[in-house]
């Protein structure tokens, strides 16, 4: 989950985690594009780099697959995306969970400072 008044910047906060996740996607189970994004994350993808918060292979993912695998956007945006879950029948739950930033970055404190403060009394 990314969160930011500026919807680039919260989009920014969930790409490393989502091309992580199309790593270990088989890409059989995409089509069109987004199997060729999946592909390509796996080819491209540096074990090195797994835990930055930006590395190279994170650029490969486009906002599709951004807002099919993560919730992330401006405080109203991450508010109606919740809402809409929650009341989905089939989810039982919804699991919030910030990237976490390197030593000495706000992006953990500012996440659950504004996700407190700006979504969850609204959800």
């Amino acid at each position: 989950m990314g969160l930011d008044d500026d919807q680039e910047r919260a989009y920014d906060q969930v790409r490393a985690r989502v091309s992580a996740v199309l790593r270990m996607l088989d890409p059989g189970r995409l089509e069109g594009d987004d199997r060729a994004v999946a592909e390509a994350v796996r080819r491209e993808y540096d074990m090195f780099a797994h835990a930055d918060s930006m590395p190279k292979h994170a650029a490969l993912v486009p906002e599709r697959l951004l807002d099919r695998y993560a919730i992330a956007g401006t405080p109203a945006q991450v508010t109606a995306r919740i809402s809409a879950l929650a009341n989905d029948n089939r989810i039982d739950r919804v699991v919030v969970s910030p990237q976490i930033g390197a030593p000495g970055q706000p992006i953990t404190r500012d996440f659950i400072t504004g996700f407190g403060e700006q979504v969850l009394p609204f959800v």
